[in-house]
This record gives structure tokens, C-alpha cells and sequence, in this order.
């Protein structure tokens, strides 16, 4: 596992030491220079390779390990966790089936670019006239469960996504670390309820009026820039959505 001691400040980059620190070390593990085959350095080497203090390093993994981009193992040292369906379908979903992470397979899908609408432009963050990509899928899954979901992205800074380059998964949040070293943080999901339009009905194949579970989701980079902006109407079937609070 190789490692560039140089530290450079990110450019515009205005935070804390300890967060450009973390960003610099995020790079690293989205462009996959680190992985799961070895441990990391311990952070005493860490932060006189990179030339910061032991108090700054150990911030900066602190901080990659609450993003679950990181975990420390007992007796064995600190480890990269390899972005995959699992890991990111354990983190952002709330659709279980008798306890299980909904399981869904695309029925169709298409992919297109265009200038954002309204809502797209405002929840990521863009100027009027940027362009979107926008997909658009189809799922079925476990226990009746049905969506129609269409996410948009900025095209400027996922140049190259097109159908061809998909996942089958449910979240591309994988591959945008892996191709874009963009990483996903945190998601804000607004929940509401509607009832299935007769389009809505045909394509998810349930009758129309039928309840529909509404989600918007704005998926965003730890620094609060958005990253993915969703909306799905869900027939739910046998799935249900859980939230845990504390």
C-alpha cells in the first residue's frame, strides 16, 4: 500500500486542518490507492508522513470512520470498507422485507441528459440553464415491492455516466466512489403518500388509486454539497419503511 507524504491544501478548500486532512485521505480511498487487502498505517505514521500532528490525524480518521468509509478491527489495525451494494443498501435504505433489505431488479431503465427542471436545479445546488443527467428505473423486488425512481445528477461532474456503465444494484452510490471519488455521507429522505395515477398504475402494475409511499432523497458529500437528487413513487407490497430513533 503506497502512500504520497506530500500534504497539499486542497484548492478553495477553507476548512479545519483535521478536514482537509480527511479529504485528502478520502481521496485516496475512492480512487481505491487504499483497499481492504491491508491495514492502513497507524495514525502515528500517518501524521509524520503527511507532516500534521497525532491530535489532527486521529480527528481526520475519526471522521472517515463515522462516514463508514473506515473501521478499526481489534488486534488487527484500521481497514478500508469496500464500497458495494451491501454496504451502501445496510447505510441508506429503510425498506425492509420480514427484516431484510428490500431486494429489487431493474425492469427497464433509460438514461437521458437535459437542463435541470426547477426542483432539480434548487436541491442540487445549480445554476439556471446546467444540465442533469436523469435516470429513470423501473424496479420489482421482494414481496410485491414496485418503484418508479428517477435520479438526477449534475452531468458537469459525472461526465461518462450513461446506461452502459450502470450497476445492477439499487444505489449507485458505489460508483460514484469508485469512477468519481465522490462520496456520499449522509441522505435526507422526505416520506409522503399519494394515490397511483393511471400511468403510475400501468408501469407498476397495481391498481389505480392504490396507495403510494412517496420518496424524495438528496444524497449529499460530507461537506453538504449535493451529490444525487431522487424521487420514487413505491408500491410497498409486503415491504415496509423504518425509521429508528433514539
Amino acid at each position: 500500500m503506497s502512500f504520497d507524504g506530500s500534504f497539499q491544501t486542497a484548492p478553495g478548500f477553507a476548512g479545519p486542518l483535521y478536514a482537509q486532512v480527511a479529504a485528502m485521505l478520502r481521496g485516496k480511498i475512492a480512487s481505491q490507492e487504499w483497499n481492504s487487502a491491508a491495514p492502513l498505517p497507524n495514525e502515528v505514521v500517518l501524521a509524520r508522513t503527511i507532516g500534521v500532528s497525532i491530535g489532527t490525524m486521529r480527528k481526520a480518521l475519526e471522521i472517515l470512520e463515522a462516514e463508514r468509509l473506515i473501521e478499526r478491527r481489534q488486534g488487527r489495525g484500521t481497514f478500508v470498507v469496500e464500497a458495494s451494494e451491501e454496504t451502501e443498501l445496510a447505510r441508506f435504505s429503510k425498506l425492509t422485507v420480514c427484516g431484510a433489505k428490500v431486494r429489487a431488479r431493474a425492469l427497464s431503465r433509460t438514461v437521458s441528459t437535459d437542463v435541470a427542471d426547477n426542483s432539480e436545479y434548487r436541491k442540487l445546488g445549480l445554476a439556471r440553464g446546467d444540465r442533469v443527467i436523469r435516470i429513470e428505473t423501473v424496479w420489482g423486488g421482494d414481496g410485491g415491492y414496485a418503484s418508479i425512481e428517477t435520479i438526477a445528477v449534475p452531468e458537469d461532474r459525472f461526465e461518462g455516466l450513461n446506461e452502459g456503465t450502470l450497476p445492477e444494484g439499487q444505489l449507485l452510490f458505489p460508483l460514484y466512489r469508485q469512477r468519481y471519488q465522490v462520496v456520499v455521507a449522509w441522505v435526507d429522505e422526505r416520506v409522503s403518500c399519494t394515490a397511483a395515477t393511471s400511468d403510475q398504475s400501468a408501469r407498476l402494475r397495481v391498481e389505480p388509486g392504490t396507495p403510494l409511499l412517496m420518496i424524495e432523497r438528496l444524497a449529499r458529500e460530507r461537506s453538504g454539497t449535493p451529490v444525487e437528487f431522487s424521487q420514487r413513487a413505491v408500491a410497498l407490497g409486503g415491504a415496509v419503511y423504518t425509521v429508528t430513533m433514539m
